[in-house]
């Protein structure tokens, strides 16, 4: 039976990547992400198992989300928590801190703890 995988932020880069690679292998991947016209993009030349909008920085979109993939499999066998950001300007400041932790360690956290009872 092939496993049901969950990849955060996979409409590019290396969640993009690491869904190409899991439903080569044979996964069933769900694709989630925030910007739903690349999700769909990226969707329609992976072709997953599900896709599901999903920002990891939203209660309600996480809670959203959950129960579309709930829809989609009654569980799942893995999350690969991939949704990040990265700063590349010159100056650090309180705004690019706040929005960076809120994608890099409370979206994981906020994702991990809602789909932790699927797994």
């Amino acid at each position: 039976m092939s496993p049901v995988v969950v990849v955060t932020g996979a409409n590019k880069g290396i969640g993009y990547e690491i869904s190409k690679k899991l439903i080569a292998d044979g996964a069933k991947v769900i694709m989630t992400a925030r910007d739903q016209s690349r999700l769909d993009k990226a969707a329609s030349e992976l072709k997953p198992f599900g896709v599901v909008k999903l920002d990891v920085t939203s209660d309600d979109s996480v809670e959203q989300a959950k129960q579309e993939i709930k829809r989609l499999s009654p569980s799942i066998d893995a999350l690969v928590n991939n949704a990040g950001f990265a700063y590349h300007g010159n100056a650090f400041g309180y705004d690019e801190a706040k929005l960076t932790m809120s994608i890099n360690y409370y979206g994981t956290k906020r994702v991990t703890k809602a789909l932790y009872p699927l797994l």
